[in-house]
């Protein structure tokens, strides 16, 4: 993909692409006609996409290049999913929509929060469009739609738990080799790369400089993932999360789960509010027409 295609399409979002009376500027078209929609298509009906990703090799510095590429392949998809039905070819929306309905399952296959989260930005660039299109589907259009948004399961539909669960049994267990092997450019490097901000990166030193304090922080971080799991997987997450979330601002799991999760209460309502839109969509596509 031509990487200006990001920059062109930067003035698109799920606003835009909801708005009915919405048209791209002849740049945006453009650059969404220079994605190839059809191999995005059957790229996405593949039964596996396996990105190489190397969380047990790598730790937190896995590389995850294709996470915005992805989402701008999606947006440029939506563009022209637009465009189609605004020209009369439903077909072909419907097929824009459901490819990346599927896409969006494929990036959470690796199972880290980062792509879960993507995953879900992924989706709501969709959703408006599918609602756009709404009231022109016709039932074949609405099993095609209704067999891509079966992967998103009711309970945890970007994998967000699932992914939780991964990075609990992967990436802890990588930093705690790290801190094993005692001070050094590695464990810098590590605690460096897992904080933000002038305040949290002079934390992370201290830690790098006292591995048995840093094994005892990660055991705390290793206690937040095992509850942050139960909490996404509960029918109301929200008000767990936030609850979690003041546990960790008070200190209760340490400091690096404030380094991993500063907003863990916000994510919980952005999940809540998902569960919502997807419940909304799949409703929408079970219909048929009389």
């Amino acid at each position: 993909m031509d990487p200006s295609t990001d920059v062109v399409l930067q003035g698109v979002d799920a606003k835009a692409l909801g708005d009915p009376a919405w048209r791209p500027t002849p740049e945006q078209g453009a650059a969404a006609a220079s994605v190839q929609t059809d191999l995005f298509e059957r790229a996405s009906k593949m039964p596996e996409c396996d990105f190489g990703l190397e969380l047990r090799e790598d730790g937190p510095f896995a590389v995850i290049p294709h996470l915005g590429s992805f989402r701008t392949s999606v947006k440029a998809m939506m563009v022209s999913a637009r465009a189609e039905l605004d020209e009369g070819r439903i077909d072909q929306a419907v097929g824009r929509i459901a490819a990346c309905l599927r896409a969006s399952t494929q990036v959470g296959h690796d199972d880290i929060i980062i792509q879960a989260l993507t995953r879900r930005a992924m989706y709501l660039l969709v959703a408006p469009v599918l609602a756009v299109a709404s009231p022109r589907l016709s039932a074949a259009h609405k099993a095609t739609l209704h067999e891509a948004l079966v992967a998103f399961t009711d309970d945890d539909p970007f994998r967000i738990a699932s992914a939780m669960k991964s990075e609990r049994n992967q990436l802890v267990p990588w930093i705690e080799k790290v801190v094993q092997n005692g001070p050094g450019p590695k464990l810098d490097a590590v605690l460096s790369a897992l904080s933000l901000g002038p305040e949290d990166q002079k934390r992370a030193r201290e830690l790098a400089a006292d591995p048995a304090r840093a094994a005892q922080e990660l055991q705390k971080l290793a206690a937040f993932y095992d509850e942050g799991i139960r909490v996404r997987t509960e029918a109301t997450p929200a008000v767990r999360a936030t609850e979690l979330d003041k546990r960790v601002q008070q200190g209760e799991f340490g400091v690096m789960a404030s380094f991993f999760f500063a907003d863990f209460g916000g994510l919980g309502e952005r999940i809540t509010e998902s569960r919502h839109t997807l419940a909304d969509a799949k409703a929408l596509v079970a219909k048929t027409n009389r």
